[in-house]
């Protein structure tokens, strides 16, 4: 399990994050939903070491890792889509693959050849610049890339934001294909229809503070909608 406990964040002297507290469990979606400025990529950066923050206010399977370093977190199997993908520009899409997969030293089921195998679309362009690409077919990069680690723990941030339909469903299959196999993903998406569509729990956070957590399936829709807007 992944969690937070009174997580507290800032951006030099400008707090971003008030006492949060979530939990990813291994094999399942969870959603975190809230307004721009809501603190959401906040939350991200810190669960992926890219924020210092209290040691105790982050525990990986039962262990405590808050303040470590980015490396360390995706050593022990935390893996970032980041938002706006940020690939390697200058890289081939199997070059941004295979830099992520030589960077951690971790087992799993992904590497080169089984993620081409699951993305077909990728497998065609494979020796083309990553950024040459379309928005959909990068986000599918942005993601295998962080596959190419073995996350145990998949965070994503705004997967969805500016792709086709089409593009956007052929990231959510692959998403729970990899939930499926066990991994947790935990998902930041604006959509809130598709963000409890997509997931089996969810947070919505509000400057910073959790201010409304449930079931998926059985969210108020006014309920979140007053969380979402804070009106």
């Amino acid at each position: 399990m992944l969690r937070t406990e009174q997580l507290d964040a800032h951006y030099g002297l400008l707090q971003a994050l008030f006492g949060v507290s979530i939990e990813v469990q291994r094999g399942e979606v969870v959603a975190l939903v809230g307004s721009n400025g809501a603190g959401k990529t906040t939350l991200m950066r810190a669960l992926a070491g890219a924020l210092p923050v209290e040691r105790q206010a982050i525990h990986l399977d039962n262990n405590a890792v808050g303040g470590d370093p980015e490396c360390g977190q995706l050593a022990r199997g935390v893996a970032l889509v980041p938002e706006g993908r940020r690939l390697f520009a200058d890289l081939s899409v199997e070059d941004n693959l295979r830099v992520a997969a030589e960077s951690c030293d971790r087992s799993g089921p992904w590497n080169l050849s089984t993620l081409f195998d699951a993305l077909p679309a990728l497998a065609d362009v494979r020796r083309r610049n990553a950024t040459a690409l379309s928005g959909g077919q990068q986000q599918l990069v942005a993601v295998a890339r962080a596959l190419a680690t073995n996350p145990d723990y998949l965070l994503c941030d705004e997967v969805s934001l500016g792709l086709s339909p089409v593009a956007v469903q052929a990231v959510y299959d692959l998403l729970h294909r990899v939930s499926a196999n066990g991994t947790a993903v935990l998902l930041v998406e604006q959509n809130v229809s598709r963000a409890l569509a997509e997931s089996s729990r969810f947070y919505c956070l509000q400057k910073g503070r959790v201010v409304l957590s449930g079931t998926s399936r059985h969210a108020d829709t006014q309920q979140v909608a007053h969380a979402y807007f804070g009106s």
